[in-house]
């Protein structure tokens, strides 16, 4: 969507540690006003970035002192940021980098290179360079916890979770963010202190669409607004308004929006944050066709982008300046601002999309349906992009969650032991009391760990087969495949052949539907299920084309039981990688026979034998999700599926793909721990 915020938390508050340390002849009220020199100027910074920086280029001459100096000179760098000069900004902090460099082992030195680090980070992000900013914060934080400085590390962790949110990672985001709660939980500090994090969650909930947990911790942000800095507050107010954007409540997306827009017009250095507010403001006016009021915030915030080159802002104001001359139905404008138009180096899917949806409007209305089904299509696929790799993030996270809490359990037991061990020390008076007591207490942890280990393992099998079931319902028919097959049927006369072949293609799809929650179906039913899907691919594949079925005696298809899709997936993987580009026959053979107390299948055709890559192209997500369903069942017998695909010499000697499965009659699919009888 919209000109993604840089959500920077401008948590600047570096306390440079080192004291003003004056050589033995500067007296007692030297070093009394560097002190509140240093203090005055970090309280006041971010709120008045430009006249702190007078007051720091007016002290420097008189600092003589190397390291009070570069002190001086990395708070001017973070003044410059704060007033849009990134480049006087970065020149500055690499100069006190070089200072820092050279003199590695001293700790006040130490804190003042993570702070460098901490600053470069912020202003990366600043220049939308999130993922060049992540690098920075990971040193800032390692440098500050190798100095103990754990306050200082928890807002690199806190800004570091803000990085991987603006490049996607929103399990990594999720993860440090939780991170820098625990922080401030071992730090104790007060709630009104950890707002930043909460609207870091909320952020990271609202881009996976979990609006419940998105308002949640939103909530929990809005009540220490009055305690946030000018920029916090910026930040705070376009998210929120944003939560409701992807909900499509404009109307209260744009009652933040104007709340963010009164409060950066009360700090005139917030021309950044400003301009970002205009451009919101802009997508959600020309959303609820407002043309007038979109043209006129486009119009402020135009010139501040174009002169700071901020590509992805000037990515979406073009954008919006396409669709609005498209609503007012100037194509010639239109056309104007897709020929300049230039992609920056990174865009959001999001953003893509949106875009996508503007050139397909823009085609349609100059006749030029070609490329308008074209970009149709594309946004078809950036939507199924964004769906899938939401439900992957939300897997992740859930897997990181879960990890995390279990090493803060691990963390409190061994606290929980210490103590113990202390207290039998400080009572030897009463040392076989206190022995009885944390051996039962010790065993009640054991017991309360495995149980917990043993949850987690659930969890993550819940997880697993969720993740599974959600790819099978994916793959069991590919969309490509039943718009081709419409397309063909629907072109083609109307007579009752061709009603027939919809009518499989309906009974094709219902089947598919219920198939969609069985691990397992019949024999006989996998084998119906795949005549159906062949018989609609005939008519592609020629009358060269044929089909075998061998099943061997004392098999009573209708009682034997295989996971679903075994053999659907085989055949559809032959007809599109091998027998669709092959001239002259093409055979499908099956054939199923008893062996012992096994059934034996086997899937042939005549394709030219197995290639890693075909012509026809494909993902190889229909085998993965075969070979990760028969490695789950298989965890849960004794005598497992058997699968191999190896290439075989067939009739008239050609080389074929041959895929064969050995299934134990005994098997079962009912996913039962052998040890422990819980059924998942």
């Amino acid at each position: 969507m919209r000109c993604k915020q840089q959500f920077i938390l401008y948590i600047l508050s570096l306390c440079i540690v080192a004291g003003c340390r004056p050589h033995a002849k500067d007296s007692e009220s030297t070093v009394s006003s560097c002190e509140v020199f240093f203090d005055r100027i970090r309280d006041s910074l971010d709120a008045k970035p430009e006249k702190m920086l007078e007051e720091i280029d007016t002290q420097l001459p008189r600092l003589s002192d190397s390291l009070r100096y570069y002190q001086a000179l990395f708070l001017k760098a973070k003044a410059m940021m704060f007033l849009s000069l990134q480049d006087s900004s970065a020149a500055l902090l690499q100069d006190v980098e070089t200072f820092c460099v050279k003199h590695p082992d001293e700790p006040d030195i130490l804190s003042l290179y993570g702070g460098v680090k901490y600053v470069r980070g912020l202003l990366l992000s600043r220049n939308s360079k999130s993922s060049l900013s992540i690098p920075e914060f990971k040193e800032a934080y390692d440098v500050w916890m190798k100095y103990g400085d754990k306050y200082h590390a928890g807002e690199a962790a806190l800004n570091l979770a803000n990085a991987y949110a603006q490049t996607g990672r929103y399990d990594r985001a999720a993860f440090l963010f939780r991170h820098a709660l625990s922080i401030a939980d071992e730090l104790r500090l007060p709630e009104e202190e950890r707002y930043p994090v909460y609207y870091g969650l909320g952020e990271v909930y609202m881009e996976l669409r979990d609006f419940k947990t998105c308002d949640f911790y939103f909530n929990l942000a809005a009540e220490s607004y009055e305690n946030m800095r000018p920029f916090e507050k910026h930040l705070f107010l376009i998210n929120r308004g944003l939560s409701y954007y992807y909900r499509q409540d404009y109307a209260s997306a744009l009652d933040f929006y104007r709340r963010s827009l009164f409060l950066t017009r009360e700090y005139p250095d917030m021309d950044y944050e400003r301009n970002l507010t205009y451009i919101n403001m802009s997508d959600a006016f020309l959303l609820m066709n407002e043309t007038d009021s979109a043209a006129y915030y486009l119009n402020c915030c135009h010139a501040f982008f174009r002169e700071t080159q901020n590509s992805n802002a000037l990515y979406y104001i073009n954008t919006q300046l396409m669709e609005l001359a498209l609503r007012e139905n100037n194509i010639a404008l239109a056309r104007k601002y897709l020929k300049r138009f230039v992609t920056p180096a990174y865009v959001e899917p999001n953003m893509v999309h949106i875009r996508n949806k503007y050139l397909e409007r823009y085609y349609v209305k100059t006749g030029n349906f070609k490329e308008a089904y074209r970009y149709q299509l594309l946004n078809q696929h950036i939507e199924d992009s964004i769906r899938n790799e939401r439900i992957r993030m939300r897997t992740v996270e859930t897997a990181l969650k879960y990890q995390q809490d279990s090493t803060l359990m691990t963390k409190e037991i061994q606290i929980r032991q210490q103590q113990n061990k202390e207290l039998v020390l400080r009572s030897w008076l009463f040392g076989a009391v206190m022995l009885l007591l944390i051996l039962g207490i010790g065993l009640s942890l054991l017991i309360l760990r495995r149980r917990k280990k043993r949850e987690a393992f659930m969890e993550r099998l819940r997880v697993s087969i969720v993740a599974f079931r959600l790819q099978n319902i994916r793959n069991r028919i590919s969309p490509h495949f039943i718009f081709n097959v419409l397309n063909r049927e629907i072109s083609s006369s109307g007579d009752r052949a061709t009603k027939g072949k919809l009518f499989d293609l309906v009974k094709l799809i219902r089947r598919n539907l219920e198939l969609t929650n069985d691990v397992a179906v019949s024999l006989a039913d996998e084998l119906d299920f795949v005549e159906t899907y062949i018989n609609l691919e005939k008519a592609a594949l020629g009358e060269n084309f044929r089909y075998d079925v061998t099943i061997g005696t004392g098999i009573d298809i209708h009682s034997v039981q295989i996971p679903s899709m075994l053999l659907q997936i085989p055949v559809e993987n032959a007809i599109k990688h091998a027998l669709c580009t092959k001239q002259g026959k093409r055979r499908i053979w099956i054939l199923i026979q008893k062996k012992q107390e096994t059934i034996e299948v086997f899937v042939r055709d005549n394709g030219g034998g197995f290639r890693p890559k075909s012509e026809y192209g494909g993902t190889g997500i229909g085998m993965k999700v075969i070979t990760q369903m028969l490695s789950l069942l298989n965890m849960y017998n004794h005598h497992p599926i058997r699968m191999e695909v190896n290439n075989v010499i067939v009739e008239d000697g050609e080389t074929g793909c041959e895929v064969y499965f050995n299934i134990p009659l005994a098997y079962s699919y009912q996913l039962i721990s052998r040890n422990k009888k819980n059924t998942i």
